[in-house]
C-alpha cells in the first residue's frame, strides 16, 4: 500500500483574505490618524493666531518703527 502524507502546503484562502483585510484596516487607520493629527494642529494653529494677532501685529508695527529709526540714524551719523 502506498500511504500519502499529509501536507498542509493548502492556504485557507479565508485566513488569507482576513491577514490582507486586517492589513489594509491597520493602513487605513494610520493614515486617517495622521490625516486626524495633521488637521488638530491646523486648527490649534489657527487658534493661536487669532488670540495673539494684535500682540504679532504690534510687534510687527513696533519693529519696523525701530528698525527704520535706528537704520536712519545710522547712516547720518
Amino acid at each position: 500500500m502506498h500511504t500519502k502524507e499529509n501536507t498542509s502546503e493548502e492556504i485557507d484562502l479565508g485566513q488569507l483574505f482576513k491577514l490582507i483585510g486586517n492589513t489594509i484596516n491597520t493602513f487605513c487607520n494610520r493614515v486617517y490618524n495622521s490625516l486626524k493629527a495633521i488637521y488638530h494642529l491646523s486648527i490649534l494653529c489657527i487658534l493661536f493666531l487669532r488670540v495673539h494677532f494684535f500682540k504679532f501685529c504690534l510687534a510687527a508695527i513696533l519693529g519696523i518703527e525701530l528698525g527704520g529709526y535706528l537704520d536712519y540714524n545710522e547712516l547720518y551719523i
